[in-house]
């Protein structure tokens, strides 16, 4: 947030804590909370979870040194949004040929299941 809306990191970091649906997230932004309410760098307290990346510790320090948190978390949630969208994308690619091939194995079982009672009866009359 720009700092002309007086918004402190502790305050933002709460709202983001209370507005995660996430427990492993909302459970590391919760320490990082308490270690920077304890006087810890951002970046320290960031660095200590795995859950986030260490270019997620980077960004916040740089962020800080410059004095542009906001754009800095701004392009990095681009970032991650369009890093999301490109994994959908794959998924969905591998995903629609093995759906066809699902399909089409039960399709031949029905198939299958309907021919056979048919040729049996054939067999049957045939006798």
């Amino acid at each position: 947030m720009p700092a002309s809306l007086g918004l402190e990191l502790v305050e933002s970091l709460s709202i983001a804590e209370r507005s995660c649906s996430n427990l492993v997230i909302k459970h590391a932004i919760n320490r990082i909370r308490v270690d920077s309410e304890t006087g810890i760098g951002l970046k320290e307290a960031v660095a200590k979870h795995t859950v986030f990346s260490p270019a997620v510790a980077q960004i916040f320090a740089l962020g800080q040194q410059l004095g542009q948190l906001d754009s800095m978390l701004d392009r990095l949630g681009k970032d991650y949004d369009c890093q999301a969208t490109v994994l959908s994308e794959r998924l969905t690619a591998i995903a629609e040929p093995l759906l066809i091939l699902m399909l089409s194995v039960v399709v031949g079982l029905i198939l299958f299941a309907t021919v056979l009672p048919i040729l049996e009866a054939g067999n049957v009359i045939a006798q």
